[in-house]
């Protein structure tokens, strides 16, 4: 079961917000995890690795910024 992403987008003063210049939002993207889901189980989980995707090359395109 994968939940829905959910985004919150900020700017420090909302004197400055300005709908088409992005460049001063703050925000930070979740993915609610499951109750039933504990620390333990992730922890124990075994990782996998697929030999099936190819290795990609993040480009200054594909980035996707640290939040703040």
């Amino acid at each position: 079961m994968v939940m829905p992403l959910e985004g919150l987008w900020w700017v420090e003063n909302l004197a400055d917000f300005n709908i088409q210049d992005k460049s001063g939002w703050k925000w930070t993207a979740m993915i609610r995890q499951p109750d039933f889901i504990t620390k333990y189980m992730i922890k124990k989980r075994p990782y996998r690795k697929s030999k099936k995707r190819k290795k990609t090359t993040c480009t200054s395109q594909n980035k996707i910024p640290k939040p703040a």
